[in-house]
């Protein structure tokens, strides 16, 4: 019988030989004591080997005070130099139309008739427009030019009520004067390198060559200003003959007048 007051050890009873643990070898000097893994891993490296140290983690981690990745930070950890980030919802490349992108500064494609080169054709308003203010700007200048040149063929009544009166030759030098105003006017203008008249300045309109090439020249510009003033002067008395110049480019498929036929120019619009 036991002794009052005794108790077993511990470990009591003693375990079965099998299931006793081998005594751990207690690290001599000079040695470092071997790292233990984690419960469960096992060991690494061959055995008799040291274990290799791991290596530290340099992954980039956030800030302790960053907030988390929304719409506005982006992404955590941020993408390497020189890599394409994935583009949010709704911000990705931009869609390319069929066709090519539009080009902000294009003209619109003329929707009348044009020329060989492509150029707009003027229409009848416009182009009736820039003739009457070409002929009022080049008759008062002619005008005035004629009057001081035939003033000396004038000839003064008698007495108080003068009046001014002209010779036959001074009303035929007068009208000379002002149809070789006009010749001047329509050649110098019309056929330079613009093209253009005070009238067609005015509106944006320009005389071309009826060929699709730009100026017509001086010896083209000739043939029609001889011609604009053959119709324009003799409508200072009679209106016909420019009425028929002016109504010809309504039935005229390249809206040509009568000079523009005779000097082979077409007039087109340059506004664009």
């Amino acid at each position: 019988m036991p002794t009052p007051g005794w108790r077993p050890p511990a470990h009591w009873p003693p375990p079965a030989p099998s299931q006793r643990q081998a005594p751990q070898a207690t690290p001599q000097a000079g040695q470092e004591e071997a790292p233990q893994g984690a419960p469960g891993e096992a060991p690494q490296g061959a055995p008799g080997e040291a274990p290799q140290a791991r290596a530290p983690d340099t992954s980039p981690r956030p800030p302790q005070d960053a907030p988390p990745p929304s719409a506005t930070t982006g992404p955590w950890p941020p993408p390497a130099p020189g890599s394409r980030p994935a583009p949010w919802a709704g911000h990705g490349p931009p869609v390319v139309p069929p066709g090519g992108p539009p080009t902000p500064h294009s003209a619109p494609a003329p929707t009348g008739p044009t020329d060989p080169a492509g150029r707009p054709l003027s229409s009848w308003g416009r182009r009736g427009l820039a003739l009457l203010l070409d002929v009022v700007v080049a008759g008062i200048g002619g005008l005035v030019v004629a009057l001081l040149v035939t003033r000396p063929y004038a000839v003064y009544g008698a007495g108080s009520d003068t009046q001014l009166r002209w010779h036959s030759g001074g009303l035929f030098a007068l009208f000379g004067l002002l149809y070789l105003g006009y010749v001047g006017y329509f050649t110098f203008l019309g056929g330079s390198r613009r093209g253009q008249t005070v009238g067609a300045m005015a509106v944006g309109l320009a005389v071309r060559d009826a060929s699709g090439k730009d100026q017509i020249g001086a010896a083209r510009g000739l043939v029609r200003g001889v011609v604009i003033a053959a119709f324009v002067v003799p409508s200072l008395f009679v209106l016909v003959p420019w009425i028929l110049d002016m109504l010809w480019p309504l039935r005229d498929p390249a809206r040509q007048a009568v000079h523009d036929k005779l000097a082979r120019s077409v007039v087109v619009d340059v506004r664009a």
